[in-house]
């Protein structure tokens, strides 16, 4: 008899199968559900920060900027929208850190 491999999901801490998906499905719809929010409100007003966007649909500055990171949103589109770089925490627009702390680590290599 072959065992089912499960886990906790790690949002909500459901039981589910390990592997499938990174969190449950009850998790993953309500992720879909503020995205396809953020982008129907965006939709409206393309100028919006990332602020005004999270009081306007009710989804998480944090989220916000995951849905940004994971290029769900593209701050080429929405010009007021970015993320948090993973140096300095100032703002960044695409890849990990920023553009001043890309240029400091390629100076010291």
């Amino acid at each position: 008899m072959e065992q089912l491999a499960v886990t906790n999901c790690p949002k909500c801490g459901k039981i589910m199968l390990r592997g499938h998906t990174a969190m449950c499905l009850d998790c993953l719809d309500n992720i879909q559900s503020q995205l396809q929010k953020c982008i129907h409100y965006l939709r409206k007003d393309e100028e919006a920060s990332i602020d005004a966007l999270s009081v306007a649909t009710g989804v998480s500055v944090k989220q916000i900027q995951e849905f940004i990171r994971m290029q769900h949103l593209s701050p080429r589109f929405y010009p007021n929208l970015f993320y948090t770089c993973r140096m300095c925490k100032g703002n960044t627009k695409a890849g990990n850190i920023c553009e001043k702390c890309q240029k400091t680590l390629t100076r010291i290599r």
